[in-house]
């Protein structure tokens, strides 16, 4: 992206902390995404691709956006989220490939939260050069710290944990 949000996104993951002051005790740690979730959405434009659905970014995305489209390989979890998200979830066996199968540099928002963990590398992998930016969840754990080392962009969202982070080449 340009230099305008570079300069944005510096300053709002810098002042975050200050903003998000709350008593980490009592905050659920499933929900850590959801300031920077929402900024990237707001920021980035409309076009979403949500990797894996959840209580919190699930709806977030769908309120917020028409054009999101949801990929979950669990069909039990899915089916918590059809009233929600309606005929843009897409149950997938394989999510690694769904989520390739876009056009590319479709997407604005590419949102990687998905189960198991280990299909999260090779899905950023797929997206960190294409034109979008990314916004995942626990990048503090496996299997990201070897990954962010191929990354040149990055915005840590550390103050909630586990942490988000924007990602971009």
């Amino acid at each position: 992206r340009g230099d305008n949000d570079l300069d944005l996104l510096t300053k709002l993951s810098e002042d975050g902390k200050e903003v998000f002051k709350i008593n980490m005790t009592t905050f659920d740690p499933y929900s850590t995404h959801i300031p920077a979730l929402a900024l990237a959405a707001h920021t980035f434009g409309h076009r979403i691709l949500e990797i894996g659905c959840g209580w919190y970014s699930t709806p977030l995305l769908h309120t917020m956006s028409s054009e999101v489209i949801t990929l979950e390989n669990n069909p039990d979890w899915a089916e918590k989220f059809k009233a929600i998200a309606g005929d843009k979830l897409r149950v997938v066996s394989d999510i690694v490939a769904a989520a390739n199968s876009g056009t590319p540099c479709h997407w604005d928002v590419v949102f990687i939260d998905c189960e198991p963990v280990p299909l999260r590398a090779p899905i950023l992998e797929m997206f960190i050069n294409k034109h979008c930016c990314i916004v995942a969840h626990d990048t503090e754990a496996e299997p990201y710290p070897d990954l962010l080392k191929k990354v040149k962009f990055q915005r840590h969202f550390d103050f909630l944990m586990p942490r988000t982070s924007f990602l971009s080449n």
